[in-house]
């Protein structure tokens, strides 16, 4: 399915408020957690990246230790 940039950021103020439903226009959507929503949201992101020709964001991260 194919995310506008307005549902992308209906999800990202419904994931910030700590609600798991977001109402686009007619559709009401319920998501199982916040991971699931947050894994759509990059999902989509990625999407519409690829759509315009721009690289997709990626983060490394990196730990270290000492050992002790």
């Amino acid at each position: 399915m194919s995310y506008t940039p307005e549902q992308i950021a209906a999800m990202k103020n419904a994931l910030a408020s700590g609600v798991l439903r977001v109402r686009f226009a007619d559709r009401e959507m319920e998501y199982r957690s916040f991971k699931e929503m947050q894994a759509i949201i990059d999902a989509a992101e990625a999407e519409i990246a690829e759509q315009n020709g721009t690289p997709p964001n990626r983060q490394i991260h990196v730990s270290t230790s000492k050992g002790l």
